[in-house]
């Protein structure tokens, strides 16, 4: 595994680290979506009240 096609062990691990930190992106992304349409169904619901 060290040795990927001339790719360097410090390599892989910087990949490695830029892809969980793509993913950890992603799932704020998606939390932060959902939040979103949580807050817009909730201010619907009370201005359909008002």
């Amino acid at each position: 595994m060290a040795k990927l096609a001339g790719v360097s062990r410090a390599q892989i691990s910087r990949i490695e680290k830029d892809i969980v930190r793509v993913k950890i992106i992603q799932v704020l992304k998606v939390l932060n979506v959902l939040e979103i349409e949580e807050n817009l169904i909730w201010y619907k619901k009370t201005s359909d009240l008002l």
